[in-house]
């Protein structure tokens, strides 16, 4: 802790993870394959004999994601914004081309998982994203991560940032496909008022609390791989 001019600067707590996964995409179409796990690419191929096809959206489908969403949030045990908050990054993005949906989806249109894509400049940021129990067992999120990434190149994009490695299970799905680790130093307060600080911080806790426990989420959130990567 900095005390520096009376002042401290604490770390910020729970405000996103402070490592990431960036692809070069740069590298040609083979490279970034040859940089998939073999099990990661078996089940990208599994995905597609089990006819699984990805779909671009427009907004009008940010409902089945939040939906999607949601019920991934519930099975891994985090929270999750209302919808109207996803709504308005999508209207911030989505009038320039920066924002873009995605689903994986079968051969009857049931979607079993999806990405929420955003762009600023050559990067490209999968901020969102969840699957079914069904996407789970066909694999669906392995073949759509790898299609964000290949049509994210495809675009123009130079590097994909598969944006932050929070929790065991999902640094674990996401090294599968390559990429190098890039820690960033967080974020930080600056503390003015100590007293104010200690009570926001209990606030904070309390609301934490209660909003896991509205949702039934009794647990302290600790997830493993299958939560995220589908594996039983």
């Amino acid at each position: 802790m900095d005390r520096r001019a009376g002042h401290s600067v604490p770390p910020a707590g729970a405000r996103g993870s402070r490592s990431t996964r960036v692809i070069d995409l740069r590298e040609d179409e083979a490279a970034l394959q040859s940089a998939l796990r073999k099990k990661w690419r078996q089940y990208v191929n599994k995905a597609r004999a089990n006819g699984i096809r990805i779909v671009e959206a427009d907004g009008d489908r940010l409902p089945e994601f939040y939906r999607i969403y949601q019920e991934t949030a519930s099975r891994a045990g985090f929270l999750i914004r209302a919808l109207s908050a996803y709504q308005d990054v999508w209207d911030a993005f989505r009038p320039g081309g920066r924002a873009q949906l995605l689903f994986a989806e079968t051969t009857d249109g049931e979607p079993q998982a999806t990405l929420f894509l955003v762009r600023c400049g050559t990067r490209v940021v999968e901020p969102y994203g969840g699957m079914t129990e069904a996407g789970a067992d066909s694999r669906a999120n392995y073949l759509l991560k790898w299609e964000a990434i290949v049509r994210s190149k495809a675009a123009g994009a130079e590097t994909y940032d598969l944006w932050g490695l929070a929790h065991p299970g999902i640094a674990h799905f996401k090294t599968g496909f390559g990429g190098r680790e890039v820690r960033y130093i967080g974020a930080w307060d600056l503390v003015l008022d100590p007293l104010g600080r200690q009570t926001y911080e209990v606030a904070q806790r309390s609301r934490v609390w209660l909003a896991r426990r509205r949702h039934g989420m009794t647990g302290g959130g600790g997830v493993g791989a299958a939560a995220y990567q589908g594996e039983g």
